[in-house]
């Protein structure tokens, strides 16, 4: 069923319907199946990712791209979706690892001790990295830190494991939620220095005319509020100044109303595994509509509040109720989302209900003229 049948038929005036088949996280997060739900506005995006790693394919130097887009956005749904599919069928490496894991990993007692061997930003960098990705990946080829004695040893083997003797083998990096460094101003620095250094090729190996040349590539994923503190706080802006113009941007475009809605009926053909009850649980497409302003479009949101009204539409474990508007708007007014950082009510409940009055009171008004 289309969602244009589903308008031209009027919805549901049914009470109650079959209960779904599984929901996806209530924090808005990838969920299994995620993948075959399409975000055409999206398609810039893959292109401009895919676009970039084929050119890391020949590139000599370390080179990095910027994902920017709120919360919800999707920042990291490119990297589950784009990047490392892209990169696997390739036959390369691409490794996820957030912000936080990074800033902690400088903390790490055999990872210190390999710091104090080097003053180099790109080396101590590169080591807390793939540090992170063993114990974040759990990857088997990355060695353990505590067997080695200095810095250059420890990535040297690490290359070597990774890479050995094919030079043409590419390790993507993804960095997720980088704004959460903003909290940590003294390692904000660490690893911005330590980003721009590797680009600019102060780790020899992975420079060109090294053993390992053009081998370690960053994408990095922030909000833009995030990326422009970066850029003018005075902490930051004279290390970032030299990685800014090196660092390609790539941003996620808001998703539009109509794709918006029918982002929406896919998530309901997700939770009934295409298999859509009769009557379908809600009685209009409005409801949908409502659901994509509240959210102001953030498929994060959308995800997440979705889910949430579906739970609380739960009758017992085989049936659920038709959402109308009044079971709709009494599920707003407890409801919260979070957009561009901050927090805010669904509904807000002193405006709605001086709004029902001025109704009712015209309604009252009406009758005495008759």
């Amino acid at each position: 069923m289309s969602v244009k049948h589903w308008l031209n038929c009027g919805g549901s005036s049914l009470s109650t319907t079959r209960i779904y088949d599984r929901l996806p996280s209530d924090a808005g997060v990838t969920f299994e199946g995620f993948e075959d739900i399409k975000l055409k506005s999206r398609e810039s995006v893959k292109e401009k990712l895919e676009d970039f790693i084929e050119y890391c394919k020949n590139a000599r130097k370390p080179a990095i791209r910027v994902i920017l887009g709120e919360w919800g956005e999707g920042k990291t749904d490119a990297y589950k979706r784009y990047i490392e599919p892209k990169a696997k069928a390739d036959g390369n490496y691409a490794f996820f690892v957030s912000a936080s894991t990074l800033s902690n990993g400088y903390e790490t007692p055999p990872v210190v001790k390999l710091l104090k061997t080097t003053s180099l930003s790109a080396v101590r960098f590169l080591v807390v990295v793939f540090n992170c990705i063993r114990e974040e990946s759990r990857e088997t080829k990355i060695p353990d830190p505590q067997s080695y004695q200095d810095a250059s040893s420890y990535l040297n083997a690490t290359l070597n494991n990774l890479i050995g003797e094919q030079k043409t083998r590419r390790i993507f990096i993804f960095i997720d939620e980088f704004e959460e460094l903003l909290l940590t101003p003294a390692r904000l620095r660490d690893i911005i220095s330590g980003v721009k250094e590797t680009i600019n090729g102060r780790y020899a190996a992975i420079d060109e005319g090294g053993e390992y040349e053009g081998c370690v590539h960053f994408i990095i994923a922030a909000t833009p509020d995030a990326y422009y503190r970066l850029q003018v706080d005075e902490e930051s802006a004279l290390i970032f100044g030299g990685l800014g113009r090196r660092a390609g941007v790539i941003d996620l475009p808001q998703i539009r109303k109509e794709e918006g809605i029918t982002f929406i009926f896919e998530l309901l053909k997700y939770i009934y595994r295409n298999n859509l009850p009769d009557p379908l649980p809600f009685n209009n497409l409005g409801i949908f509509n409502a659901i994509f302003r509240i959210t102001q479009g953030n498929p994060g949101n959308i995800v997440s509040l979705f889910t949430r009204l579906m739970n609380s539409a739960r009758v017992d474990e085989k049936s659920i109720k038709v959402i109308d508007s009044g079971h709709f708007l009494r599920f707003l007014e407890k409801e919260y989302i979070f957009v561009y950082g901050g927090s805010t009510a669904c509904l807000e409940t002193e405006t709605f209900y001086r709004f029902l009055k001025l109704i009712e009171d015209q309604k009252i008004k009406d009758i005495g003229k008759k």
